[in-house]
């Protein structure tokens, strides 16, 4: 009889743990639980540290989910575009949030990104044996839930709105009332990127030099927007004609906005529009004997519009590698001209739209 009701006691103790303050099901102790599909693995990325990602792989061991191919992946803040990004195999996903311990929050999603699940859990003992257990068992049991079809979850609008962070409350003007508008600036993430690229001047000239970028993304409905700003040194090129040259060194500069789209883990492809100038220093030169009087080194500047398609791939968590075809136009053709005994000839004329690639790499801060 002492034993009867000692199993009953341990039945009871971990069905308590297994139940949240939102009413979370208990479907990992019902019979006849759902296992998901062959062929689909479970991500699970941890938003902490090492101790939180080591302390849920202990929890969970080698068997867990029903022998389910576990992915594990470690990053430092949680971002909207990812748990509501459709993920590029047949993967379900869990996201589970340690920034705000005590206090534990898990976002699941389906393979297709149409439901989820948000679930809380207080750590009131931090990470020991008791809590690894309840980490456990809410990861399990409500992932089994997702996979009941016929189980109510969230919509992505749902999640969208939980996971956009409020302002905090404006001060007060003391000559006016100001309403506060809920984060625009919510999810904002400075960015930076090295690149080397080239160009094509005219038929037979190449300009190249390095670059640098800096980016604001901001992420929307799952696509990432960027405002973006470049600056590119290029190498000094001589453009010959007949009777004379010009040495020309140009610093581009460039300010715009893009926008880009997760292909699963590693891709992403995007596109940018912007505007600038190139800021030349041009240093005229004699090809042959003939007497010119040539003017004096100067700086110009020529106004520009640009556009690019950007193609990444996800080289380490915080690093992309890129690719971009890009585009130069001159708002106002330039060419450079030759004034001899009064009569003026054109002697070298840029391309008007000049491609280019470049090719580099690219983080958050």
């Amino acid at each position: 009889m002492r034993l009867l009701w000692s199993l009953g006691l341990l039945v009871v103790t971990r069905a308590a743990w297994a139940t949240e303050p939102d009413r979370l099901r208990e479907s990992a102790t019902q019979s006849g639980v759902v296992a998901p599909e062959s062929g689909a693995r479970v991500l699970i990325v941890v938003i902490g540290g090492r101790a939180e990602l080591s302390a849920l792989q202990a929890a969970l061991g080698p068997h867990a989910l029903r022998g389910a191919p576990l992915h594990w992946q470690l990053e430092a803040r949680l971002r909207v575009g990812d748990v509501l990004a459709v993920p590029g195999r047949a993967e379900w996903r869990c996201f589970v949030d340690f920034s705000a311990s005590p206090r534990v929050r898990f976002y699941f999603a389906d393979q297709q990104a149409e439901r989820f699940l948000v679930r809380d859990l207080a750590l009131t003992h931090g990470l020991d044996e008791l809590g690894k257990e309840a980490l456990a068992q809410v990861l399990e049991s409500s992932l089994e839930t997702l996979l009941e079809q016929q189980t109510p979850s969230m919509t992505r609008q749902q999640v969208e709105s939980l996971l956009a962070p409020s302002a905090p409350p404006a001060r007060p003007s003391p000559s006016a009332d100001v309403a506060a508008s809920p984060g625009h600036a919510a999810g904002v993430s400075p960015g930076w990127g090295a690149f080397y690229g080239l160009r094509a001047f005219s038929a037979h000239q190449l300009s190249h030099g390095p670059a640098v970028m800096l980016a604001l993304d901001l992420p929307w409905r799952g696509t990432g927007l960027a405002l973006w700003s470049t600056g590119q040194y290029l190498t000094p090129q001589r453009l010959s004609g007949s009777t004379a040259a010009v040495h020309i060194t140009t610093l581009a500069l460039r300010v715009g906005a893009g926008a880009n789209r997760r292909l699963g883990r590693s891709w992403r492809l995007g596109a940018r529009l912007g505007f600038g100038v190139d800021v030349e220093r041009l240093q005229p030169e004699r090809v042959d004997t003939v007497e010119l009087e040539l003017t004096s080194p100067r700086w110009v500047h020529a106004s520009i519009a640009s556009g690019a398609l950007d193609a990444g791939f996800r080289f380490t968590e915080r690093l992309w590698l890129s690719l971009s075809a890009l585009s130069d136009v001159d708002f106002r053709p330039r060419h450079y001209d030759l004034e001899q005994a009064g009569a003026v000839r054109r002697v070298i004329e840029p391309w008007p739209v000049r491609p280019g690639a470049m090719l580099g790499a690219s983080g958050g801060f």
